[in-house]
């Protein structure tokens, strides 16, 4: 694995927090750009998302396009994590939970990836995203740990 692979599979977490909300405009003017050449094919197009991220443009593009077939993939494997987990909520309450028992064996702090203490209104706010991703993929018949999301976030 490459050092930009490995950065991006530790940092999915913040990608998503951060740079999704970002992503979803540019996300809208690409498809847009594409509407013509998917109009002209019925709304019955293949598409292959390569470097899908978690999956912010693939989402657009599913609540565009629903007679497309997708798959998307992405070289780090954390970024496709919460659409191949059955149940994001439990494992992220466990996460936070190992993370709150290291910290008091070892004396230290959870931080995020700038080094700010994370709160537990900051691993709410977190949880809260989480929530409203899976909802967004569920509304598109896509339930995380599903056959049919292992499928498309291979």
């Amino acid at each position: 694995m490459s050092a930009i692979v490995a950065r991006y599979d530790a940092d999915a977490a913040d990608y998503a927090r951060y740079w999704a909300p970002v992503l979803e405009a540019t996300a809208g003017r690409l498809l847009d750009y594409v509407d013509p050449f998917v109009a002209r094919h019925d709304g019955r197009v293949r598409v292959l998302e390569v470097g899908a991220g978690t999956g912010t443009l693939l989402l657009a593009a599913l609540e565009r396009w629903p007679r497309a077939e997708f798959v998307a993939t992405d070289a780090a494997r954390g970024m496709l994590d919460l659409a191949r987990t059955p149940d994001t909520r439990r494992s992220f309450e466990s996460m936070i939970r190992l993370a709150h028992q290291l910290a008091a064996v070892l004396g230290g702090s959870m931080v995020d990836d700038n080094g700010n203490l994370l709160d537990e209104r900051a691993i709410a706010a977190i949880a809260q995203q989480l929530d409203a991703v899976r909802a967004r993929l569920e509304s598109h018949g896509l339930p995380p740990g599903s056959p049919s999301a292992l499928r498309l976030f291979s």
